[in-house]
């Protein structure tokens, strides 16, 4: 059986928070898109740190399993997670929506600050 947000009852909430509050676990929340079947869905995957940049190369190539790389944090049908299930994100891994924007944002602002005081990117 599946809750209104796509997951089975009760074990994204166990996963969601055993994840978050693991000292084992080291990795990278991801939002994906994929196409099952011709029909879009949304997920939320925790990546382990030692395959996000196999998981990066095969989203690029844009055919992968998603869960050879890691764990299905939260998912449902559609291309965005409904309100209650970004909160959610946000509350238990700090991963806000716009987070890359942010990123880029602070990445911007870092080289431009480097540029200023004379030292060259990389």
């Amino acid at each position: 059986m599946q809750d209104d947000d796509g997951g089975k009852n009760g074990e994204n909430d166990t996963l969601m928070h055993r994840i978050a509050s693991s000292d084992e676990q080291t990795g990278f929340i991801v939002q994906v898109n994929v196409l099952i079947d011709d029909q879009d869905y949304w997920a939320y995957l925790m990546v382990p740190a030692e395959k996000y940049d196999s998981f990066m190369e095969a989203q690029d190539k844009g055919n992968c399993n998603i869960k050879e790389y890691g764990e299905i944090v939260e998912w449902g049908p559609g291309t965005e997670a409904p309100p209650h299930i970004l909160k959610r994100i946000e509350e238990d891994f700090g991963l806000r929506k716009d987070a890359a924007d942010c990123l880029m944002t602070m990445s911007d602002t870092l080289e431009e600050r480097l540029k200023n005081m004379g030292i060259k990117k990389g």
